[in-house]
């Protein structure tokens, strides 16, 4: 083990201890205003202006600093967003919405959703190292990692879904570098955003070109985690080139980025001799880019659109067995790669009574890993035979919307309205090979894989699957007297689920007496998602809403083949071997939202109760007349989530800000799953994975400044988050959470400056406390001994970034 303080953490100790005693010594700063509709609201009366509604606050660093001399900022403000798939103020939305700007991001140096979701309570993200790593809200989940299943959280670039349909194989961590904002939905999105958001989403919103105006920023940052060897180092840049007045736009952002690891890999022979030791041997690199462009053709017509790309290389995994970050069983590296990208064209049509919208967008996907488990058949002390699963998944996704909407802010009457026309194409090319035997190149594709290695092989298996949804939806907002408002929503879907697939090995010649299986699946399912909320709005300061929607998921198809006795077994268990049918979650929340001190307090709370029926689960079923088991996934029973969300957010005086946050949560089982299995199944009151009973989250932060330099200005940060205990499976093998870490961060930034200069330094987990975010079990194929593994959160890292913008 390497426990070390490095030069930038001694820095980062001498600048806190500078910038505490500057903070009393200095002239106070202040928060800028942002300007908007919320200054419009502030001189109307009380009974015209809709009190800011339900969201919950997200802690996150204050806004950016204005020039010396400005008045002083006296009331919280708010963000604009589109969850909705309108612009709207974002306490102006029923329902509990979080949104963190990408300036905040930037300020944060965040480098992916691991970094801000803990700020969230209700979700967690089981963080595995890489990009197969979950997020998971209000704990609705069967799993914390990938299984044969759909993930329950939606995940989008702007309204483009990235998260898969069926079978999941990656789920992109985008860099929040020039991102507008993230918008994190909880609960089920079905009716404005269909099959992929079950339990909520989380949206990337891109940073837009902005005509007229020349822009730059470019940021360089270099973190030293302890207990690994290296620096890791992150740059970036973006520009935004206005052409023809105000006509044309560009907008071009670039990232490259190192992490240099932080587990230690290897294995050694029977005899002691070392057969592998690779220090930081889960070392990665990701690139990225974005090039956009905007149209303003006339007045009222728009067009805008925008590619993008991200590949990120994983040489080894982040698992431990120690409780240390190292490992002594791993004789080969499995090494993985991640690319996502994809364009966007989107064109606006402003009427006079409403705004039309067409949009089309395409994602591609590709993943590729050689995963290792020679400690699950024992041989982790040989480096000459090996027990290597390659997967590789190619993804094409399309998805066509049509909108039309009420202007901007609603009718002369007061009605707002929505309906819309969409469809999602999504296919996903794979193949899947595991074999035990001598070490050999690990295919990339399956045309590497001879007729003599598929029947060797524990499992080949190719599949080709496309699904289809189309979609009406709509939704309308009504005005009744002074203090009601009502939304009524609804999606009428269809979803078609096409599949074929070979399956071969070993196990196929003796079932089949042939050397691959091959089958077709065909599903078809309909379905409404109905959305209804209430608003009362008792004065602008005080607000309560009340909402029901529904969510829905994708249904899917058996991984294996029928064969004899697979589904006469099935149908003895009580499960059924055909395809799985689609999952629904029903959401009620009841939220209220307060505002006091003339809007420099702010206190909200949410109730919620999630009803979850047909959870969508692989289930071990014993092969009738033997002794042997195999694979169902199934609809099993029922569960339900239900909670409380508390938000508070504060201006306690001139220059600072505070923000916290919690959540309680209860998401159990509601009947008994599994009953037929040897444990007894899954008894009613299990709690479901990934589901915390408590999380908290503050941040205090502080802008002033500097006596006798006052055009620079300095922030000091600390945010604290926790988490409670939570189980990995819905058969837990393990725990994750229940730790807390503590973030401290320092800028010094010159606002009025024409390049804006800024240098922070900041420390992670400044008390360097270990917590497991990603365990994973089971047990040994050779002799049915148990194994476990960790992954951690990382622990204290110190960060120095410079950035400069105009």
């Amino acid at each position: 083990m390497r426990l070390r303080i490095g030069p930038l953490s001694a820095l980062l100790l001498a600048s806190l201890a500078c910038g505490s005693v500057c903070a009393q010594e200095s002239a106070a700063g202040a928060e800028r205003p942002e300007p908007g509709p919320e200054q419009e609201q502030e001189s109307a009366p009380a009974d015209e202006a809709a009190p800011p509604p339900a969201v919950q606050t997200i802690p996150v660093a204050i806004d950016e600093p204005p020039p010396p001399g400005a008045d002083d900022a006296t009331h919280l403000d708010t963000i604009e967003v589109t969850a909705s798939r309108r612009i709207k103020s974002q306490r102006d939305i029923p329902g509990s919405i979080g949104a963190i700007r990408g300036a905040d991001l930037e300020a944060m140096r965040a480098q992916g959703l691991k970094d801000y979701v803990k700020l969230v309570p209700g979700v967690i993200y089981s963080d595995q190292g890489n990009e197969e790593s979950v997020p998971v809200i209000r704990g609705i989940a069967t799993s914390v990692g990938f299984g044969a299943t759909p993930v329950t959280t939606g995940v989008y670039m702007d309204d483009m879904p990235f998260a898969d349909l069926f079978g999941p194989s990656s789920i992109p961590d985008l860099n929040p570098f020039d991102l507008e904002r993230v918008e994190i939905l909880k609960g089920p999105q079905g009716t404005l955003f269909g099959s992929g958001a079950l339990a909520g989403a989380v949206r990337y919103i891109v940073q837009k070109p902005n005509p007229g105006v020349w822009e730059g920023k470019a940021m360089a940052t270099v973190s030293e985690t302890e207990q690994s060897d290296g620096i890791s180092p992150v740059y970036a840049g973006a520009l935004n080139v206005p052409l023809f007045g105000d006509r044309v736009a560009l907008r071009a952002v670039g990232l490259q980025r190192e992490d240099a690891g932080l587990y230690d890999l290897g294995a050694t022979d029977a005899n002691g001799n070392s057969l592998r030791n690779d220090r930081d041997a889960d070392r990665s690199q990701q690139s990225a880019a974005r090039v956009l462009a905007s149209w303003n053709a006339t007045d009222a017509l728009s067009i805008s659109g925008f590619v993008f790309g991200q590949k990120t290389h994983h040489d080894d995994y982040g698992l431990s067995d120690t409780g240390q970050p190292e490992s002594n069983r791993f004789p080969f590296a499995s090494p993985r790669d991640h690319e996502f990208g994809g364009g966007n064209v989107l064109g606006t049509y402003d009427f006079s009574w409403a705004k039309l919208v067409a949009a089309h967008n395409r994602m591609r996907k590709h993943n590729y890993a050689a995963q290792h488990n020679e400690f699950g058949f024992g041989t982790e002390n040989d480096n000459t035979n090996e027990y290597v699963v390659v997967s590789r998944d190619d993804v094409d996704g399309f998805m066509q919307e049509l909108r039309l909407s009420s202007p901007e802010g609603g009718t002369a009457g007061g009605w707002e309205w929505l309906i819309g026309a969409s469809h999602l194409e999504y296919g996903n090319q794979s193949f899947f090979y595991s074999y035990l035997g001598p070490d050999k190149p690990d295919p990339t594709s399956p045309d590497q894989v001879s007729d003599t290695d598929k029947a060797e092989a524990q499992v080949f298996a190719t599949t080709a699957q496309v699904a289809y949804e189309t979609a009406l939806f709509g939704e309308v907002t009504a005005r009744l007297g002074k203090f009601f408002e009502v939304t009524v929503g609804a999606r009428d879907y269809e979803t078609e689920l096409e599949a074929n697939t070979s399956l071969c090995g070993a196990q196929i010649i003796a079932l089949f007496q042939t050397l691959c299986y091959p089958e077709h699946f065909n599903d078809v399912a309909k379905g409404l998602n109905p959305k209804f909320s209430v608003r009362y709005l008792h004065d602008r300061n005080m607000q309560v809403y009340v909402l029901a929607a529904k969510g829905f998921q994708f249904g899917g198809v058996q991984v294996n083949p029928p064969a004899p006795g697979f589904p006469e077994s099935a149908e003895d268990a009580g499960y059924s071997f055909g395809p799985y049918k689609s999952s629904e979650l029903w959401n009620y929340e009841l939220g209220v939202r307060t505002e006091w001190l003339d809007r420099r307090l702010r206190f909200d709370t949410t109730f919620f109760y999630q009803d979850w029926k047909d959870l969508q689960m692989t289930v071990a079923v014993p092969l009738t007349g033997t002794n042997l088991q195999f694979a169902v996934i199934a609809n099993v029973g029922r569960a339900h989530s239900e909670g409380v969300e508390m938000a508070l957010e504060v201006l306690p005086f001139t220059g600072a800000k505070f923000t916290s946050a919690a959540s309680f949560v209860n998401a159990v089982t509601d009947v008994l799953f599994d009953p037929n299995a040897g444990d007894g199944g899954v008894r009613p009151g299990t709690r479901l994975p990934g589901a915390p009973r408590f999380q908290w989250a503050s941040q205090a932060a502080y802008e002033h400044s500097v006596p006798y330099f006052t055009s620079w200005v300095i922030g000091p940060t600390l945010t604290y988050s926790y988490g409670s205990v939570a189980t990995d499976q819905i058969r837990p093998t393990g725990e994750i959470g229940d730790y807390g870490t503590l973030d401290a961060r320092l800028s010094l930034s010159q606002p009025s400056s024409r390049l804006q200069p800024e240098i922070s330094l900041g420390m992670n987990n400044v008390t360097d406390v270990r917590g497991v975010t990603y365990h994973v079990g089971g047990n040994k194929a050779s002799d049915g001994t148990p194994f476990a593994f960790d992954h951690f959160n990382q622990p204290r890292t110190t960060v120095l970034s410079v950035s400069l913008r105009y």
